[in-house]
């Protein structure tokens, strides 16, 4: 099936969700490679996981297969386990306010 054919295929309203999902996907994807060289670890694995998620609910929308997720993986779930607060939830509309407020939080680490 070509991808003209699929998005034919959806309503109006998950249309619109699978395009939210690939965007999100894009924005949060993108900001670890553009992260700060003292930009907090945890913010990092927050935003992978935030584009992780949004891929997931784009491969539901338009009915993909199930793929190996990612906590399969031992290290990575005894990761997470010891560090539950990683995970990033915001909109993209609001990141910027959420880099500033880490970047003022490192500074202020840094000068404490």
């Amino acid at each position: 099936m070509h991808w003209d054919t699929l998005l034919d295929n959806l309503n109006h309203t998950d249309r619109a969700r699978l395009a939210r999902s690939l965007v999100e996907a894009r924005t949060y994807g993108g900001l670890p490679a553009q992260a700060p060289s003292d930009a907090d670890v945890e913010w990092v694995i927050g935003c992978i996981d935030r584009a992780l998620d949004a891929l997931a609910a784009a491969r539901i929308l338009i009915s993909a297969q199930s793929e190996p997720r990612p906590w399969a993986d031992p290290a990575y779930r005894a990761f997470r386990s010891q560090h539950p607060d990683s995970a990033v939830r915001v909109r993209p509309a609001e990141l910027d306010a959420l880099q500033d407020a880490a970047r003022r939080r490192s500074a202020a680490a840094a000068a404490g």
